[in-house]
């Protein structure tokens, strides 16, 4: 598969909001986090669409434009 794939898409979430913790962090958040780790061994990926829920961008607000974005660069830096 590492050579053939070319297009992936995840679409795997729950949206169950009374979710047990650990269930929803699997699915949510490692899920994802192990499907990028599989894209970036792809030789042949041209576009890994990632569709999430509402609530994925935190206390923003207001008109939230998507974008497209390029996996040899982090989305976000994490400060201590």
């Amino acid at each position: 598969m590492l050579n053939e794939v070319d297009v992936m898409v995840n679409l795997a979430a729950t949206t169950n909001f009374d979710e047990r913790y650990d269930v929803a962090l699997d699915l949510n958040t490692f899920g994802a986090k192990f499907l990028a780790n599989f894209a970036k061994k792809c030789v042949k990926l041209k576009v890994l669409d990632h569709v999430s829920t509402a609530y994925v961008l935190g206390e923003k607000t207001g008109l939230i434009l998507e974008n497209s974005y390029s996996m040899k660069k982090p989305l976000m830096v994490f400060q201590a």
